[in-house]
């Protein structure tokens, strides 16, 4: 996919000397977290990044020019013990996960807005425990739900399933032997 620069973006990448934020933000239920890849607070807009320095690691973000689902593995280490069992007592499994990526000038102003480098969802959650913990996640992209196969069928069951009351295949079963004259008989 091409991202367009602003021109601001243009002129601050042909700069000798710029900077780069990598902001992440996992919608957490019921708080998402938003944390960056530098040190102290990163406001954009009404969100505040919170710096994580050298301990947040982001995997290669790969696109290519056909269409298919690439994801992303991004690993936060220097943990205290106790985030995990936090991590995995809140929602997280196929909720959003957003990175950005911003120009930033020598003085840590941001150039424009920052440009979405991938929107996708939460899938697996891997520790490694220690002194400290270290937390990997994979973010998958949209378009890997689109690969994933479908188990429904049009039964009355499978319907009250996901619709408790609903009647709409309530005689698809009794359909399926009869003979039904089309037409003139």
């Amino acid at each position: 996919m091409t991202r367009g620069l602003s021109g601001s973006q243009e002129t601050a990448v042909a700069a000798p000397a710029m900077a780069l934020a990598v902001l992440v933000e996992l919608d957490f239920a019921p708080d998402p977290l938003r944390i960056w890849a530098g040190v102290g607070d990163f406001v954009w807009g009404n969100r505040t990044f919170t710096g994580a320095g050298d301990l947040l690691g982001i995997g290669a973000v790969d696109e290519a020019s056909e269409v298919t689902a690439r994801g992303v593995a991004i690993s936060l280490s220097g943990l205290p013990g106790e985030i995990i069992g936090h991590a995995l007592a809140v929602t997280w499994q196929g909720r959003a996960a957003r990175i950005w990526l911003a120009l930033l000038t020598e003085a840590g102003a941001m150039v424009g807005e920052p440009v979405a480098v991938l929107a996708g969802r939460m899938d697996t959650l891997g520790w490694e425990e220690g002194e400290t913990a270290t937390v990997s996640m994979s973010v998958e992209n949209h378009l890997a739900d689109l690969e994933r196969p479908r188990a429904r069928r049009y039964t009355d069951a499978d319907q009250q399933a996901e619709f408790p009351g609903d009647q709409a295949f309530q005689f698809v079963a009794s359909l399926q032997e009869r003979e039904i004259k089309w037409g003139r008989g």
